[in-house]
């Protein structure tokens, strides 16, 4: 394999910065490559060395320089937003919520870079926003009740006596006692969430009552909770309300999705234009976070009323069925 060769196998295996963080540097040796750089996880440097030969891989992993004790980390406000840089002023690319975990990567002063265990995305976000723990005090928590999910547009929950509001899709492991859940954090933390308002099984047919909760929602780029979605956050959000992960950016659900024709179109089903998707519900109409309507809107997508959905309808480029919903 040469250098060149071995570049292309590395784009084409991981060559999506969204998804993978990785730096190389290549040399040969006798015939050999010799791989210098870092990369995010063992499983990134699996995919590269079962895909290319007659490597020597000097690669640090990043996920082994940190501490067991902060491998994790739970997202302990409403919403944060992950950033591409680790700073303020950079460009919002997703959004985690209440409860979320993440896998870290890099520790610095202020920012973690971390990989959202949901989507895979791998961004950056404020060290003050998450609670770090080990891989035994993840599954700890796990065994400590049952998985729940906010089913409302917003729950206003207690943690140890502070009252705060948090999204729809938060998900938490949790007892149920009277009319509240109760939840434990890493840090002993107790969280008490209204019964009313949470689903402990929501199974697809479940999004068909939620999707219109959250009509006139603002348009948010990178938004992914109920202070503001973008296109892929809000279909990325009701799906998972209902336990089916897809990938976070309107490409890789395209590429993700099952090629499905007009005439099959159902409820859940979704609909891609040029970096933009949106969901099929009824009667040829189509929910989406867009910024014509300033948020989430519906469009009628196979009988357009009006210049924007004439132009919605010639530019679409695939209709897509998500395949646990076949």
């Amino acid at each position: 394999m040469t250098k060149t060769e071995f570049l292309d196998t590395v784009d084409h295996i991981i060559g999506d910065k969204r998804l993978f963080f990785y730096g190389f540097e290549v040399s040969e040796e006798r015939e050999k490559l010799i791989v210098n750089g870092f990369i995010d996880t063992h499983d990134s440097i699996g995919l590269i060395s079962k895909n290319a030969e007659d490597l020597i891989l000097q690669v640090k992993v990043l996920e082994d320089m940190i501490p067991p004790a902060l491998a994790f980390g739970m997202v302990i406000i409403p919403v944060t937003d992950m950033r591409k840089d680790p700073r303020f002023r950079t460009e919002r690319i997703h959004q985690l919520i209440f409860g979320e975990f993440v896998k870290v990567l890099i520790l610095e002063n202020e920012y973690a870079l971390v990989k959202d265990l949901r989507t895979g995305f791998i961004g950056y976000i404020q060290r003050s926003h998450v609670i770090f723990f080990s891989n035994d005090a993840m599954n700890e928590i796990k065994r400590k009740g049952s998985q729940i999910v906010v089913s409302e547009r917003f729950s206003n929950i207690e943690i140890n006596d502070r009252k705060t509001f948090v999204p729809f899709g938060t998900k938490l492991f949790a007892v149920e006692s009277g009319k509240f859940w109760h939840a434990f954090l890493p840090n002993g933390y107790t969280v008490k969430i209204p019964s009313n308002d949470v689903s402990a099984k929501p199974v697809f047919d479940d999004i068909e009552k939620k999707w219109s909760l959250f009509l006139g929602t603002p348009y948010l780029w990178g938004g992914a909770s109920t202070y503001g979605y973008d296109c892929s956050g809000y279909v990325g959000r009701l799906y998972d309300y209902a336990g089916i992960q897809i990938p976070r950016d309107a490409d890789l659900q395209q590429n993700f999705s099952h090629k499905i024709e007009e005439t099959e179109l159902k409820f859940g089903d979704l609909i891609f234009f040029p970096g933009h998707v949106g969901m099929y519900i009824e009667n040829g109409n189509m929910v989406h976070a867009n910024l014509t309507q300033g948020g989430v809107g519906v469009s009628q997508i196979l009988n357009p009323q009006n210049r924007y959905e004439e132009n919605l309808r010639k530019s679409m480029v695939k209709l897509g069925r998500i395949v646990g919903n076949l």
